[in-house]
């Protein structure tokens, strides 16, 4: 996926035009179907027009493309615990968790500008305190 689209969605996206954006979005989705960045970039502009199933779709379809992909699994999960889909949501994180703990602390983790695994790490081990094994909510 050539960054200049993604560039030009993210602009549409950033001057308040969702629906331009995701248009745009569909649009180089039909040229670039496996495009990690897109289905990424597709999962926060449902996410921002208030369509969390939609964002779950894309997350799960990108998950599908590349599982390794640690940002996808701990937005899988933020995404998953606001709907009160606990058990799921600490599905993701642990994969989350797993994924970067498995790796160099200072490695930067694809699709998130500049986060490290160690830091990412970090938050999903803070997420999973959050949801007990249960599924249940926590005290």
């Amino acid at each position: 996926m050539p960054a200049v689209e993604l560039a030009a969605i993210r602009a549409l996206a950033d001057q308040g035009n969702l629906a331009a954006a995701q248009e745009a979005a569909r649009a180089a989705m039909r040229h670039h179907p496996l495009s990690v960045e897109l289905w990424y970039l597709l999962a926060f502009l449902a996410l921002a027009d208030g369509k969390a199933n939609d964002a779950v779709a894309s997350l799960r379809r990108l998950i599908y493309i590349d599982p390794g992909l640690a940002a996808a699994h701990m937005l899988l999960g933020a995404v998953l615990k606001d709907k009160g889909e606990a058990p799921a949501a600490r599905r993701a994180f642990e994969t989350a968790f797993a994924l970067c703990a498995g790796r160099p602390e200072q490695e930067k983790v694809p699709l998130l500008d500049g986060e490290t695994c160690g830091h990412l790490a970090q938050i999903a081990r803070r997420q999973l305190e959050q949801i007990p094994p249960s599924g249940g909510a926590a005290s």
